[in-house]
Parts: C-alpha cells; structure tokens; sequence
C-alpha cells in the first residue's frame, strides 16, 4: 500500500508540545485556535511569496505555536524563505532558537540571508548572541560586517570592546567603521573615539553622515554639541540634517 505522508503533522506535533513543560499534564493535547493552524498551514504550502508572508506573519505576532514550524524552513531551498525565517524566529525571542541560527550561519551561501541571520541575533540581546554576532565582524563581506556591527550598537556586551576595538583598526568601510565607534562608545567614552566619530560628520558619503548623526543621538555626546550644531546648518540632506538636528537636540537636553 502506499503510504501518504503529512506534512503538517509532524510540526503541528511538534507545536503542541511547545506549548507547554512536558509534565503529566501537559501531555494532554493542547488544542491549537484554527488561526494558528491555518498559519503553521500557510508557512508550509503555496507560493514562496505567500510562505514569506506567512513566516513574517508569524514573527510579527508573535505566534510561538510557530515555533518548530520556523525551525524546520531554516533549511528551506529558498533564500527567500531562509531569510524571513531567521528574522521571525528572532522576533519570536525563543532562546532556544539562538542555535540553530547559529547551524545555519554555519552553512548559509546566500550573503543578504546570512546578513539578515546575523541581524535576528539581535532581538535576544544576551552575551551568546553578542558572542554569534562578533564572529561576524571580520566577515569577507561588507554587507554581513555591517550588518554585526550595528547589532552590537543595540546588544551592548562588555566582552565584545576588544573585537570591536579590534576590527576598527583594520576596517575599511567608514559606514562599518561609524557602526563600530557607536558600538565601542556605548561601552567606554574615550575622547579620541568621539573625535573620530565627529570627523565623520563631515563624510563626503550621505550615508555615513546619517549613521554617524543617528550614532551621536543614541550616544547623545556633550563633547560632540558643537560639532552637531555645525553639522545642522552645513548638512545639504534634508534627512540627514533632521538626525543632526534630532541628535542635537536630545544631546542638548540630555
């Protein structure tokens, strides 16, 4: 006889026993909404796009029955599915999660995919997260250092100064290089690390310009006031010129 084979049931399985600690108890079926399981139902069947949305879906809200489910597309054949996957299962803040972001880091080919992993680290904010996500900042590409070191501005971990301090000296890129003195000055404020990253106010690159004034306005730096001020009536962005001026100000108010 053939046999048939479904696929939701191996994770609706898996999603019921999430649910709850493996007790006595829990062992009785936990009954799912039909919300739930039409979403655990759309991550799995359709078209990549309608997968996608539904792999967002569950992130955004939340939906930790979703769990195992996630999990599983880490291995998907679609980057596209790969990379909504590791920022929903970082939205959803299951620990447990931090690696197998890890195992797929590990096998990842695709670069954007890979960078939108090491971003998901961010949402857990602990030292095995920072720890992931240093690994990263000496990446052979651009897209996934940037990406490490503007986590490492939001998960502040005392452990990581050194290789933060580390890559500055080598990094080429002045918009990782910005990302990296926001990181390292979040940690430690050392008077030669602000001068360098005021002198990147005055970049020739309008995106540097823009991390370097939104870096001063998470920082909200006295020693960089002045230099802010100058920035608002020197900076030709619009944009831009609002984060000096935003910047400015909370410093101002601090």
């Amino acid at each position: 006889m053939k046999k048939i084979f479904f696929p939701g049931l191996i994770s609706l399985f898996l999603a019921i026993l999430s649910a709850a600690p493996l007790t006595a108890i829990s062992l009785k079926p936990t009954k799912l909404t039909d919300q739930t399981l039409n979403l655990i139902e759309r991550i799995q069947l359709g078209t990549i796009a309608e997968r996608s949305v539904a792999i967002e879906e569950a992130g955004v809200t939340g939906c930790k029955p979703c769990y195992y489910t996630l999990v599983s597309m880490l291995k998907d054949e679609s980057p596209k599915i790969r990379r909504a996957t590791g920022m929903s299962l970082g939205l959803l803040r299951n620990a447990s999660a931090i690696s197998h972001i890890d195992k797929a880091l590990q096998v990842e080919t695709d670069e954007s995919v890979k960078a939108d992993m090491v971003r998901s680290l961010g949402f857990y904010r602990t030292k095995e997260s920072a720890t992931l996500v240093g690994n990263y900042l000496n990446s052979n590409s651009e897209k996934i250092r940037f990406a490490a070191a503007k986590v490492l501005t939001i998960v502040v971990e005392e452990t990581m100064y050194d290789k933060i301090m580390g890559q500055l000296k080598t990094e080429t890129s002045d918009a990782i290089k910005v990302m990296l003195l926001h990181a390292a000055l979040k940690l430690k404020i050392k008077s030669d690390q602000v001068t360098e990253l005021v002198r990147f106010f005055y970049s020739t690159d309008r995106f540097v310009r823009l991390y370097a004034a939104r870096g001063a306005a998470d920082l909200k730096l006295k020693e960089a006031l002045l230099d802010l001020k100058k920035a608002v009536l020197l900076e030709p962005e619009v944009d831009v010129r609002d984060e000096f001026y935003r910047a400015f100000n909370e410093t101002l108010y601090k």
